[in-house]
């Protein structure tokens, strides 16, 4: 039988690099995938937050491959629809436009995707996403297809 430690990973590797007969509590209960990865999820977030796009793709798998719906995330993870909305829009970004996110050089907000998504040409979104996450406190709002980008 195959076990996964789903809670208390650096517990572990803390025990298994001090050596010796160390006594761990561990507690084996049977959880189903979907189950499994919320509980990793919910556990490490806590802790030990993550980059926005570490989420994202977490929130993605658990929709995709588990078969949960946007309402059943909610109700297990804690997190508002707007919230994961809000994450998962950012795996429609540029690739670039991503790892200006995950660095925290831009901000994770639905309204600022969706504005970058607005702009039809990826190698303009860059760019703009690029001077934006240069000028910190600087947003940027679509309004009836105008930009307003106070500089």
């Amino acid at each position: 039988m195959l076990y996964y430690v789903v809670d208390g990973n650096l517990r572990l590797a803390a025990a298994r690099w001090l050596g010796g007969d160390m006594l761990l509590k561990c507690e084996v209960i049977s959880a189903d995938r979907a189950q499994q990865l919320i509980t990793m999820l919910t556990t490490s977030e806590f802790f030990f937050p993550k980059d926005p796009l570490s989420m994202a793709l977490h929130f993605r798998r658990l929709i995709e491959e588990e078969g949960l719906s946007l309402t059943a995330l909610c109700r297990e993870t804690g997190h508002s629809s707007p919230t994961l909305k809000s994450y998962l829009r950012l795996l429609d970004l540029d690739p670039e436009i991503q790892a200006l996110v995950a660095k925290g050089k831009l901000p994770r907000s639905l309204r600022m995707s969706e504005a970058l998504l607005s702009v039809p040409e990826p190698g303009a979104r860059v760019k703009l996403a690029q001077r934006l996450a240069q000028r910190p406190g600087v947003t940027l709002t679509p309004q009836r297809c105008r930009w307003r980008i106070p500089w």
